[in-house]
Protein backbone atom coordinates (compact mmCIF):
# COMPACT_ATOMS: atom_id res chain seq x y z
CA UNK A 1 0.00 0.00 0.00
CA UNK A 2 1.32 3.94 -0.25
CA UNK A 3 -0.07 6.97 0.08
CA UNK A 4 -0.68 10.10 -1.92
CA UNK A 5 -0.48 13.61 -1.59
CA UNK A 6 -3.52 16.01 -1.75
CA UNK A 7 -4.26 19.54 -2.41
CA UNK A 8 -7.38 20.42 -0.74
CA UNK A 9 -9.02 23.80 -1.70
CA UNK A 10 -12.76 25.59 -1.22
CA UNK A 11 -14.82 26.41 -4.00
CA UNK A 12 -18.25 28.13 -4.63
CA UNK A 13 -20.83 26.82 -6.95
CA UNK A 14 -22.83 29.28 -8.54
CA UNK A 15 -26.64 27.82 -7.80
CA UNK A 16 -27.75 24.74 -6.18
CA UNK A 17 -31.31 23.76 -6.99
CA UNK A 18 -33.62 24.11 -4.06
CA UNK A 19 -37.04 23.35 -5.34
CA UNK A 20 -39.60 20.78 -3.99
CA UNK A 21 -36.64 19.08 -1.66
CA UNK A 22 -39.43 18.48 0.89
CA UNK A 23 -38.01 20.80 3.35
CA UNK A 24 -38.28 25.19 3.40
CA UNK A 25 -35.42 27.00 5.40
CA UNK A 26 -36.05 29.96 7.85
CA UNK A 27 -33.85 32.17 9.57
CA UNK A 28 -30.39 33.01 9.85
CA UNK A 29 -26.78 32.59 12.18
CA UNK A 30 -23.43 33.57 11.96
CA UNK A 31 -20.39 31.02 11.62
CA UNK A 32 -17.32 32.35 12.62
CA UNK A 33 -15.87 30.47 9.51
CA UNK A 34 -18.16 31.00 6.29
CA UNK A 35 -20.05 34.33 7.69
CA UNK A 36 -23.63 35.21 8.21
CA UNK A 37 -26.19 32.79 6.33
CA UNK A 38 -29.68 33.64 5.72
CA UNK A 39 -32.30 31.37 4.68
CA UNK A 40 -36.02 32.55 3.18
CA UNK A 41 -38.78 30.06 2.37
CA UNK A 42 -40.77 31.12 -1.14
CA UNK A 43 -44.12 29.07 -1.35
CA UNK A 44 -47.64 28.82 -2.99
CA UNK A 45 -50.85 27.90 -1.54
CA UNK A 46 -54.12 26.50 -3.39
CA UNK A 47 -57.51 25.54 -2.42
CA UNK A 48 -58.56 22.79 -0.25
CA UNK A 49 -62.22 22.36 -1.30
CA UNK A 50 -63.54 23.66 -4.43
CA UNK A 51 -67.30 23.59 -2.65
CA UNK A 52 -66.94 26.54 -0.15
CA UNK A 53 -69.09 28.59 0.13
CA UNK A 54 -70.27 31.64 2.45
CA UNK A 55 -73.54 33.05 3.46
CA UNK A 56 -74.02 36.81 2.22
CA UNK A 57 -74.24 37.34 6.39
CA UNK A 58 -70.86 35.64 7.24
CA UNK A 59 -68.57 37.71 9.30
CA UNK A 60 -65.28 38.01 8.52
CA UNK A 61 -62.68 37.47 11.92
CA UNK A 62 -58.65 37.22 10.75
CA UNK A 63 -56.39 35.38 8.45
CA UNK A 64 -53.23 33.61 9.71
CA UNK A 65 -49.95 31.21 8.25
CA UNK A 66 -49.46 28.42 10.24
CA UNK A 67 -46.36 26.23 9.66
CA UNK A 68 -44.73 23.80 11.20
CA UNK A 69 -41.13 22.57 12.08
CA UNK A 70 -39.78 19.58 11.12
CA UNK A 71 -37.53 18.92 13.79
CA UNK A 72 -34.10 20.32 11.31
CA UNK A 73 -32.55 23.09 12.66
CA UNK A 74 -29.11 24.78 12.87
CA UNK A 75 -28.05 26.81 15.65
CA UNK A 76 -29.33 28.33 19.07
CA UNK A 77 -32.93 27.57 19.21
CA UNK A 78 -33.08 29.07 22.60
CA UNK A 79 -32.71 32.82 20.82
CA UNK A 80 -35.98 34.56 20.50
CA UNK A 81 -35.78 35.80 16.86
CA UNK A 82 -38.31 37.79 14.32
CA UNK A 83 -40.05 35.97 11.33
CA UNK A 84 -41.03 38.14 8.78
CA UNK A 85 -44.19 37.32 5.84
CA UNK A 86 -44.56 39.31 2.75
CA UNK A 87 -46.64 38.19 0.10
CA UNK A 88 -45.13 37.14 -3.27
CA UNK A 89 -45.41 39.77 -6.51
CA UNK A 90 -44.93 37.76 -9.71
CA UNK A 91 -45.21 34.13 -10.61
CA UNK A 92 -42.41 31.68 -9.79
CA UNK A 93 -40.25 31.50 -12.77
CA UNK A 94 -38.25 28.39 -13.25
CA UNK A 95 -34.82 27.82 -15.40
CA UNK A 96 -32.34 25.44 -16.14
CA UNK A 97 -28.80 25.67 -16.07
CA UNK A 98 -25.86 23.46 -17.18
CA UNK A 99 -24.32 20.91 -14.79
CA UNK A 100 -21.59 22.48 -13.26
CA UNK A 101 -19.68 18.63 -12.17
CA UNK A 102 -18.25 16.64 -15.39
CA UNK A 103 -20.01 13.63 -14.18
CA UNK A 104 -22.73 14.72 -12.68
CA UNK A 105 -25.41 13.38 -14.97
CA UNK A 106 -28.97 12.84 -14.96
CA UNK A 107 -28.47 10.90 -11.41
CA UNK A 108 -26.83 13.55 -9.37
CA UNK A 109 -28.27 14.74 -6.11
CA UNK A 110 -28.42 18.37 -7.42
CA UNK A 111 -30.96 17.12 -10.21
CA UNK A 112 -33.65 15.17 -7.96
CA UNK A 113 -36.37 16.22 -6.08
CA UNK A 114 -37.80 15.08 -2.90
CA UNK A 115 -39.33 12.06 -4.41
CA UNK A 116 -36.26 11.08 -5.93
CA UNK A 117 -37.25 12.07 -9.49
CA UNK A 118 -35.56 13.99 -12.42
CA UNK A 119 -36.29 17.15 -12.68
CA UNK A 120 -35.04 19.77 -15.76
CA UNK A 121 -36.77 23.08 -14.61
CA UNK A 122 -35.51 24.34 -10.80
CA UNK A 123 -35.33 27.36 -8.40
CA UNK A 124 -32.31 27.81 -6.97
CA UNK A 125 -30.06 29.01 -3.66
CA UNK A 126 -29.84 31.95 -5.46
CA UNK A 127 -33.44 32.46 -7.46
CA UNK A 128 -35.44 36.06 -6.84
CA UNK A 129 -38.85 36.58 -6.35
CA UNK A 130 -39.72 39.91 -5.72
CA UNK A 131 -42.65 40.84 -2.86
CA UNK A 132 -44.91 43.41 -2.09
CA UNK A 133 -43.83 45.78 -0.20
CA UNK A 134 -46.92 46.50 2.11
CA UNK A 135 -47.59 43.45 2.61
CA UNK A 136 -44.69 42.65 5.95
CA UNK A 137 -45.98 41.29 8.76
CA UNK A 138 -43.34 40.38 11.86
CA UNK A 139 -43.85 38.08 14.33
CA UNK A 140 -41.26 37.13 17.66
CA UNK A 141 -40.76 33.45 18.15
CA UNK A 142 -38.83 31.23 20.14
CA UNK A 143 -39.18 27.86 18.05
CA UNK A 144 -38.45 24.32 19.43
CA UNK A 145 -38.16 22.45 16.10
CA UNK A 146 -37.89 19.12 18.22
CA UNK A 147 -40.92 19.63 19.38
CA UNK A 148 -42.36 19.76 15.82
CA UNK A 149 -44.06 23.30 16.71
CA UNK A 150 -46.46 25.09 15.02
CA UNK A 151 -45.53 28.74 14.02
CA UNK A 152 -48.97 30.71 13.80
CA UNK A 153 -48.38 34.35 12.33
CA UNK A 154 -51.37 36.47 12.15
CA UNK A 155 -51.31 38.04 8.89
CA UNK A 156 -53.12 41.71 7.35
CA UNK A 157 -56.89 41.28 7.45
CA UNK A 158 -56.98 43.29 4.12
CA UNK A 159 -55.74 40.10 2.45
CA UNK A 160 -58.24 37.54 4.13
CA UNK A 161 -61.19 40.17 3.45
CA UNK A 162 -60.09 40.09 0.40
CA UNK A 163 -60.68 36.59 0.05
CA UNK A 164 -63.36 36.47 2.16
CA UNK A 165 -65.13 38.64 0.34
CA UNK A 166 -64.30 36.77 -2.86
CA UNK A 167 -65.95 33.70 -1.42
CA UNK A 168 -68.82 35.36 -1.18
CA UNK A 169 -69.68 37.26 -4.70
CA UNK A 170 -67.12 36.06 -7.10
CA UNK A 171 -66.40 32.44 -5.51
CA UNK A 172 -64.70 31.05 -8.91
CA UNK A 173 -61.78 33.63 -7.94
CA UNK A 174 -60.67 30.93 -5.58
CA UNK A 175 -62.20 27.79 -6.09
CA UNK A 176 -59.05 26.54 -8.38
CA UNK A 177 -55.35 26.42 -8.18
CA UNK A 178 -55.20 29.02 -11.25
CA UNK A 179 -57.37 31.57 -10.01
CA UNK A 180 -56.24 31.87 -7.09
CA UNK A 181 -52.59 32.35 -8.22
CA UNK A 182 -53.91 35.63 -10.50
CA UNK A 183 -54.69 37.57 -6.82
CA UNK A 184 -52.10 35.80 -4.24
CA UNK A 185 -48.86 34.40 -6.15
CA UNK A 186 -47.40 33.17 -3.02
CA UNK A 187 -45.86 34.13 0.36
CA UNK A 188 -41.83 34.37 1.44
CA UNK A 189 -40.80 33.80 4.96
CA UNK A 190 -37.49 34.97 6.12
CA UNK A 191 -35.82 36.20 8.91
CA UNK A 192 -36.04 39.84 10.15
CA UNK A 193 -33.62 42.18 12.17
CA UNK A 194 -29.81 41.16 12.91
CA UNK A 195 -30.18 38.48 15.43
CA UNK A 196 -27.99 35.53 14.17
CA UNK A 197 -29.60 32.48 16.08
CA UNK A 198 -30.66 30.14 13.98
CA UNK A 199 -31.97 28.13 10.61
CA UNK A 200 -35.28 26.03 10.97
CA UNK A 201 -36.69 23.22 8.94
CA UNK A 202 -40.33 23.54 7.69
CA UNK A 203 -42.38 21.29 6.67
CA UNK A 204 -44.03 22.17 3.52
CA UNK A 205 -46.93 19.79 3.53
CA UNK A 206 -48.23 21.58 7.33
CA UNK A 207 -48.34 24.90 5.34
CA UNK A 208 -51.55 26.78 5.69
CA UNK A 209 -53.31 29.83 5.26
CA UNK A 210 -56.27 29.96 7.73
CA UNK A 211 -59.16 32.22 7.47
CA UNK A 212 -61.17 32.38 10.80
CA UNK A 213 -64.73 33.73 10.55
CA UNK A 214 -68.26 32.94 11.71
CA UNK A 215 -71.53 32.25 10.03
CA UNK A 216 -74.91 31.19 11.69
CA UNK A 217 -75.70 27.23 11.09
CA UNK A 218 -79.24 26.17 11.10
CA UNK A 219 -79.67 24.08 14.67
CA UNK A 220 -81.38 21.07 13.68
CA UNK A 221 -83.24 20.41 17.09
CA UNK A 222 -84.26 24.47 17.55
CA UNK A 223 -84.62 25.12 13.80
CA UNK A 224 -82.37 28.11 14.77
CA UNK A 225 -79.30 29.65 13.72
CA UNK A 226 -76.57 29.90 15.69
CA UNK A 227 -73.31 32.22 15.45
CA UNK A 228 -70.71 29.57 14.53
CA UNK A 229 -66.85 30.12 14.75
CA UNK A 230 -65.23 28.46 11.37
CA UNK A 231 -61.89 28.19 9.65
CA UNK A 232 -60.98 27.51 6.02
CA UNK A 233 -57.34 26.67 4.71
CA UNK A 234 -55.67 27.08 2.05
CA UNK A 235 -52.99 24.72 2.26
CA UNK A 236 -49.55 24.26 0.52
CA UNK A 237 -49.55 24.26 -3.18
CA UNK A 238 -48.05 20.74 -3.93
CA UNK A 239 -47.74 20.80 -7.66
CA UNK A 240 -51.00 19.37 -9.08
CA UNK A 241 -52.99 22.20 -11.11
CA UNK A 242 -56.57 21.70 -10.37
CA UNK A 243 -56.44 18.17 -9.45
CA UNK A 244 -55.27 16.87 -12.82
CA UNK A 245 -51.96 15.39 -14.06
CA UNK A 246 -50.53 18.69 -14.95
CA UNK A 247 -47.67 18.90 -12.49
CA UNK A 248 -45.16 21.78 -11.91
CA UNK A 249 -42.88 20.47 -9.07
CA UNK A 250 -41.32 24.01 -9.09
CA UNK A 251 -43.59 25.12 -6.71
CA UNK A 252 -41.65 26.38 -3.57
CA UNK A 253 -37.70 26.98 -2.52
CA UNK A 254 -35.36 28.25 -0.10
CA UNK A 255 -33.19 31.23 -0.95
CA UNK A 256 -30.11 30.62 0.88
CA UNK A 257 -27.07 33.32 1.08
CA UNK A 258 -24.37 34.11 2.63
CA UNK A 259 -22.22 37.21 3.98
CA UNK A 260 -18.73 36.68 3.94
CA UNK A 261 -17.96 40.57 4.05
CA UNK A 262 -16.75 40.08 7.98
CA UNK A 263 -14.46 37.28 7.41
CA UNK A 264 -10.54 37.47 8.02
CA UNK A 265 -9.52 34.78 5.86
CA UNK A 266 -8.90 34.25 2.10
CA UNK A 267 -12.49 32.66 2.07
CA UNK A 268 -14.07 36.74 2.59
CA UNK A 269 -13.44 36.71 -1.00
CA UNK A 270 -14.90 33.40 -2.33
CA UNK A 271 -17.64 33.62 -4.91
CA UNK A 272 -18.00 31.51 -8.38
CA UNK A 273 -16.30 33.96 -10.19
CA UNK A 274 -13.02 32.50 -7.76
CA UNK A 275 -11.51 29.57 -8.95
CA UNK A 276 -11.00 28.15 -5.25
CA UNK A 277 -9.20 29.08 -2.28
CA UNK A 278 -6.05 26.78 -1.10
CA UNK A 279 -6.80 24.89 1.85
CA UNK A 280 -3.18 26.67 2.79
CA UNK A 281 -4.61 29.84 2.85
CA UNK A 282 -6.96 28.56 4.98
CA UNK A 283 -5.22 26.92 8.10
CA UNK A 284 -5.14 23.74 5.74
CA UNK A 285 -9.24 23.57 6.18
CA UNK A 286 -11.63 22.96 3.44
CA UNK A 287 -15.39 23.29 3.72
CA UNK A 288 -18.53 22.30 2.93
CA UNK A 289 -21.96 23.96 3.29
CA UNK A 290 -24.31 22.53 0.79
CA UNK A 291 -27.17 25.37 1.18
CA UNK A 292 -24.75 27.98 0.03
CA UNK A 293 -23.11 26.23 -2.45
CA UNK A 294 -19.54 25.66 -0.38
CA UNK A 295 -17.88 22.82 -1.81
CA UNK A 296 -14.24 20.90 -1.20
CA UNK A 297 -11.89 20.15 -4.01
CA UNK A 298 -9.82 17.58 -3.62
CA UNK A 299 -6.94 17.28 -6.45
CA UNK A 300 -3.98 14.31 -6.57
CA UNK A 301 -1.17 16.00 -8.48
CA UNK A 302 0.82 12.83 -8.11
CA UNK A 303 -1.74 10.24 -8.96
CA UNK A 304 -0.74 9.14 -12.48
CA UNK A 305 2.82 8.52 -10.91
CA UNK A 306 1.44 5.46 -9.11
CA UNK A 307 1.84 3.30 -12.19
CA UNK A 308 5.47 4.05 -11.85
CA UNK A 309 6.36 2.44 -8.59
CA UNK A 310 8.85 -0.44 -8.24
CA UNK A 311 7.04 -3.80 -9.25
CA UNK A 312 3.51 -1.86 -9.88
CA UNK A 313 1.05 -4.56 -11.77
CA UNK A 314 -2.79 -2.99 -10.89
CA UNK A 315 -4.86 -0.69 -8.25
CA UNK A 316 -6.36 -2.89 -6.25
CA UNK A 317 -8.48 -0.40 -4.33
CA UNK A 318 -8.77 3.15 -3.70
CA UNK A 319 -9.90 4.31 -0.46
CA UNK A 320 -10.20 8.31 0.38
CA UNK A 321 -10.64 9.28 4.09
CA UNK A 322 -12.19 12.94 4.49
CA UNK A 323 -12.31 13.85 8.67
CA UNK A 324 -14.49 16.80 9.94
CA UNK A 325 -12.39 18.71 11.92
CA UNK A 326 -12.95 19.04 15.57
CA UNK A 327 -15.34 22.28 16.64
CA UNK A 328 -16.39 22.81 12.76
CA UNK A 329 -19.89 21.00 13.06
CA UNK A 330 -21.20 22.21 16.88
CA UNK A 331 -22.49 18.53 17.42
CA UNK A 332 -24.96 19.00 15.03
CA UNK A 333 -25.45 15.31 12.75
CA UNK A 334 -22.96 15.48 9.86
CA UNK A 335 -23.95 14.01 6.74
CA UNK A 336 -24.51 10.72 6.34
CA UNK A 337 -23.48 10.74 2.31
CA UNK A 338 -21.18 12.81 0.76
CA UNK A 339 -21.49 13.03 -2.88
CA UNK A 340 -18.13 12.74 -5.40
CA UNK A 341 -18.17 14.41 -8.70
CA UNK A 342 -15.60 14.37 -11.25
CA UNK A 343 -14.09 17.71 -12.55
CA UNK A 344 -12.27 19.16 -15.23
CA UNK A 345 -10.11 22.07 -15.84
CA UNK A 346 -13.03 24.31 -15.93
CA UNK A 347 -14.42 23.05 -12.47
Amino acid sequence: SDTLSIQASTVLLDSIPTSNKGRLLVGQYKDNKLGTVRAAAYFQVSPTDIAWTLRSDAIFDSVALLMRCDRYYYGDTTVTQEIKVEQVAEDFRTYSLPRFWLDEGVYSYFSRDADNAETTDYLYNTSFTPVIGSSEVIKAIKPRPRRQDTVAVRLDDALGLNLFNRAINTPADIRTTDALLRILKGFKVSSSGNAASTIIGINPVSIALRVYYRENVRNPNTDVDVLTRKTYDFRYFSGFLDRTTNFNPSNNYSKITADRSELASAIKNLSPATTEVAASLTNEEAYIQAGTGVATKLFFPHLQSIKNLPGFLRLNAVRLVVEPVDGTYDNAALADVLHVFTTNNSN
